[in-house]
């Protein structure tokens, strides 16, 4: 494969265009699946995101702004990032990792137990995307587990409001067989994301959990997934209905 590192998004979102073009930020995804691929099959040009400037997190009012490449440890760090969803930046892996691995990676690779893309669901985030029809930007539900079609530069959420997490593992370190987050905006809006119930993290209305049809996995049966689904779900709830009533 060729290398280029562009210095512009309009020169990333021409490379962009090549056949076989690869977008790299942190790599703790690209990499491992390019090196599983015979190098006489790697064709195409590697995208570097690095020199974009894409890193920066701002928070204007209630408004928060992280972007793209933005590693997982950054947003643990930043002063800006609500201690709640640095929390749960912090379960998504080590901290050798999370020095590299960048939040627009996470959305687009949309793993299904990330309990932080849980996190953004509930917050209303929305990814500003840049492609060769120009800027948009839409409702990360829109794109999880079906690509963004252009290069992620931006993530925007809200961080006002009452917000709760539960998680059943089966170790405080392993990945989450299901968990749930919930969300109660100041105007009363309540928000229910759940991961390890669909092939990405999902938004759930609080009263369809108990239909759910989770799929199985040698760590849990569809029926225990539900279960939990359901148990969880009605703990975070209760729990931002108590913030709410305490105020």
């Amino acid at each position: 494969m060729r290398y280029r590192r562009p210095t512009t998004i309009e020169e990333a979102l021409e490379i962009l265009t090549e056949p076989g073009s690869v977008i790299l930020a942190g790599g703790t995804t690209a990499v491992p699946e390019l090196t599983s691929v015979a190098a006489a099959d790697r064709t195409g040009v590697l995208i570097d995101l690095q020199d974009l400037g894409l890193d920066r997190i701002r928070r204007d009012e209630r408004v928060l702004r992280l972007g793209a490449t933005t590693t997982l440890q950054q947003m643990i760090d930043a002063p800006e990032v609500p201690e709640f969803l640095a929390g749960l930046a912090r379960r998504e892996a080590p901290r050798t990792i999370r020095n590299m691995a960048t939040v627009g990676g996470l959305v687009a690779s949309a793993p299904a137990t990330s309990e932080l893309l849980a996190g953004l669901l509930v917050c209303g985030a929305r990814l500003r995307i840049g492609s060769g029809d120009g800027a948009s930007e839409v409702h990360i539900e829109e794109v999880l587990g079906s690509g963004s079609g252009g290069l992620i530069t931006e993530i925007v959420l809200g961080c006002n409001g009452a917000m709760a997490h539960e998680r059943v593992a089966r170790t405080p370190a392993d990945s989450p067989i299901v968990a749930a987050v919930a969300r109660r905006r100041d105007d009363g809006q309540v928000r229910l994301a759940l991961c390890g119930v669909a092939p990405t993290p999902v938004l759930v209305e609080p009263g369809a959990v108990a239909g759910l049809e989770p799929p199985g996995d040698f760590r849990g049966s569809s029926e225990y997934r539900r279960r939990l689904a359901v148990t969880l779900s009605e703990r975070v709830l209760a729990r931002i209905e108590d913030a709410g009533d305490n105020k």
